[in-house]
């Protein structure tokens, strides 16, 4: 039977953090000490236990730093969330790819003496099952930055958050369209009288660096519009519009001369015409812009997946 002894000899926490104050650091330095012969469990970093014979006829000393078994990442479920946020994103391409490969339009070819002309129009719009799946991806994008939020605030607060009904903590994430708008709600997240988050300026100064109203985050401005309206109703029933329409005369035949003479009365003749139309699925509310549904939810999935990585150093 084997005999093994586990000692903590250290850990690189520094004191005042959270994982000081839960017991275990970020690396934590073991030494494990067999001396009988069998088996001894050792861990090893990003490992879990494992199983080694010990010779019996000496003391093994095994010094690892290695990282907790229990680890607590603060914002895996925000990165979670963003995973499942580009599932939604996935689905609704192969449903709109579905809905466009049908060619929803119908063609109008107007033959008049003077020139041949035509007309597409949508016939079906999508279904809105696009609108559910949108829906859901704006959910878990919304509740990613949300959940950077919490971790934020519980980190610096120096008490447990209590949510609803319970407690009264409900911090979320900001997204302002002014800088006083902004400064106004960090304000009541710092206020002792209310929530006193105690959040320090290096954490609002990044806050503020992902504002819609600066520059290369604008978007965050629209994607806030979405989810406030999500809450209410099916978001933005999108709807099919035409791209392209082009159209063509192939072979027009008048006394074996092509292309007939100019000014040349068509109305006597059958020629061939060839159409072709592009559908694209855009929105339907008049303040989101007229381009491509899946265009704009993917910009929201690459900015929301860029901005929680950034806050990771505030929630160790």
């Amino acid at each position: 039977m084997s005999e093994c002894r586990v000692v903590e000899l250290g850990t690189e926490a520094k004191n005042g953090t959270r994982a000081a104050a839960r017991g275990w650091g970020a690396t934590t330095v073991f030494e494990c000490r067999c001396r009988k012969a069998g088996n001894a469990r050792i861990a090893r970093k990003g490992q879990q236990e494992e199983t080694r014979e010990v010779n019996p006829t000496a003391e093994v000393n095994h010094t690892y730093s290695v990282t907790p078994i229990i680890v607590d990442m603060s914002l895996d479920g925000a990165r979670l969330k963003v995973v499942r946020a580009q599932e939604h994103l996935d689905s609704l391409k192969v449903a709109i790819g579905e809905y466009e490969k049908a060619n929803p339009y119908s063609v109008t070819i107007d033959n008049n003496p003077k020139e041949i002309g035509g007309k597409a129009n949508v016939t079906k719009h999508p279904d809105t099952r696009l609108s559910a799946i949108i829906g859901d991806c704006l959910h878990n994008l919304s509740s990613a930055l949300d959940y950077v939020m919490w971790e934020i605030a519980g980190t610096f607060a120096g008490r447990p958050l209590v949510a609803p009904p319970i407690g009264d903590d409900k911090p979320y994430f900001p997204l302002w369209d002014s800088p006083s708008s902004f400064t106004k709600y960090i304000t009541r997240l710092n206020d002792p009288r209310r929530w006193n988050y105690k959040i320090p300026d290096p954490v609002i100064s990044a806050f503020e660096r992902v504002q819609p109203y600066q520059a290369g985050y604008g978007r965050l401005g629209l994607f806030k519009t979405l989810v406030n309206v999500d809450k209410h109703r099916l978001p933005l029933v999108a709807q099919g519009e035409i791209d392209t329409f082009e159209i063509s005369v192939s072979k027009v035949r008048i006394g074996g001369q092509f292309p007939p003479p100019f000014g040349t009365d068509l109305s006597h003749y059958k020629p061939q015409v060839k159409t072709q139309a592009t559908v694209y699925v855009t929105w339907q509310d008049p303040f989101m812009p007229r381009e491509p549904v899946a265009r704009t939810m993917e910009d929201f999935v690459k900015l929301i997946a860029h901005i929680v990585p950034g806050f990771d150093r505030f929630c160790i």
